[in-house]
């Protein structure tokens, strides 16, 4: 990882500000109890007291060294700039080692590590070990033997606060970008499962266009027939009449769906005939030809169904029969048709893993989309899953309108 890897800072939990009021308290208290029990030597009577200034340096220290340390994650380098300087001052003037404030120097480091930067605290941590080498050294220059073990202890620890504090930086920082990643991913799913849904309406919407369509010619044909033998067939007329009135009400019905799925998009025209339930068996030729066995059965006794239900019917067969075959490796498969008195039901059942559909039984795949784009236009209802002998099933009930 880069030395300069964005880190993601945590949002304070509802017991964080008491921790750190607490690592405040406690630095700060030890500290002014060590700065407390030095004893001045008050000299003789009636004469200032001897070494006033530094206890009360040292009291200020204490307390430069430990009240910062509750506000170490809003400004963690001000807040170790502070407690380093405690530590500088206190070497240097009273010459001895403010324990205490240097463990709150070490959790200043750590937060440092944690929340900053890594190139930003590493520089931050080479600042503070110089800073101690020089004060250490002429320490030890002045007669302190102890310095260098002094300044080995403290570095010692401070670098340690620091890793520990670049690690948890570390793993945060790969933690949020995981989830970052999750969330990009789960925004394309969704964008992909809208289009796959668009792209369904779309071509659905122009199938319908060219039902309606055909339709509306009838209809023109059948007025234009009736004008010319209105008066010397008027009988006749009547009947051309019926039909167009017949044709008028499904044109109707069959723009209303095709309202509620079109989207304003060019598409290629279709100068073929729609398909049908009639066309049912050169399907089933098709697909037998591609290798899988598949049984048709049809219940009921089969009538004229509206263009666009029946039309639906068709594809909800081929988009079953297609996803067998690419998803499922199955080996024989089962269409059933059966016509109700104001329903039509279309079974699809195979022996093969149950992947079928496009994808899985969550609906995600685009097989699913359109099954469910296309029975949803009739106010159907559709049943995808695992059958009860195992393989793949997809059952659908379309209402017929009358």
């Amino acid at each position: 990882m880069s030395a300069a890897r964005p880190r993601q800072r945590l949002t304070p939990g509802p017991l964080q500000p008491w921790i750190d009021f607490g690592l405040c308290a406690v630095v700060t208290l030890a500290g002014l109890g060590a700065a407390l029990s030095v004893n001045i030597d008050r000299g003789p009577p009636g004469t200032p007291p001897v070494g006033t200034s530094v206890y009360a340096l040292g009291i200020a220290l204490a307390l430069l060294g430990g009240l910062p340390l509750a506000v170490r994650r809003r400004w963690p380098l001000g807040v170790l700039g502070l407690i380093e300087t405690s530590v500088l001052l206190h070497l240097a003037v009273i010459a001895a080692n403010p324990r205490a404030t240097i463990l709150g120097l070490a959790a200043a480091m750590y937060t440092v590590g944690a929340e900053e930067p890594r190139s930003r605290s590493m520089l931050a941590a080479v600042g503070v070990a110089a800073a101690n080498a020089a004060v250490y050294l002429g320490l030890f220059v002045s007669g302190q033997t102890d310095a260098p073990q002094n300044f080995f202890v403290v570095t010692v620890l401070v670098a340690g606060a620091w890793a520990l504090g670049d690690n948890i930086g570390t793993r945060r920082a790969y933690l949020a970008s995981l989830e970052e990643r999750a969330r990009r991913l789960e925004r394309e799913q969704q964008e992909q499962a809208r289009s796959a849904v668009l792209d369904e309406r779309s071509r659905i919407a122009r199938e319908l266009h060219d039902v309606v369509a055909h339709h509306v010619s009838a209809i023109a044909v059948q007025a234009g027939a009736a004008e010319e033998i209105a008066e010397r067939d008027p009988r006749r007329a009547r009947e051309v009449l019926g039909t167009i009135q017949a044709a008028s009400r499904q044109a109707l019905a069959e723009m209303r769906a095709l309202v509620g799925v079109l989207r304003d998009e060019p598409g290629d025209e279709q100068l073929t005939p729609q398909p049908s339930l009639a066309q049912l068996d050169r399907l089933i030729a098709q697909v037998r030809g591609a290798g899988l066995q598949v049984a048709v059965r049809v219940e009921g006794t089969s009538r004229e169904l509206p263009a666009a239900l029946d039309l639906s019917a068709f594809r909800l067969v081929q988009e079953a029969l297609t996803n067998t075959l690419r998803h499922a490796s199955a080996t024989r498969a089962e269409v059933v048709v059966r016509y109700g008195e104001d329903e039509l039901e279309v079974t699809v059942t195979d022996d093969g893993s149950g992947g079928a559909a496009g994808s899985t039984a969550s609906g995600a795949g685009r097989g699913l989309v359109g099954m469910r784009e296309r029975v949803a236009l009739f106010h159907g209802h559709l049943d995808v899953g695992r059958g009860a002998a195992g393989g793949f099933r997809v059952h659908a009930t379309l209402p017929i309108a009358t």
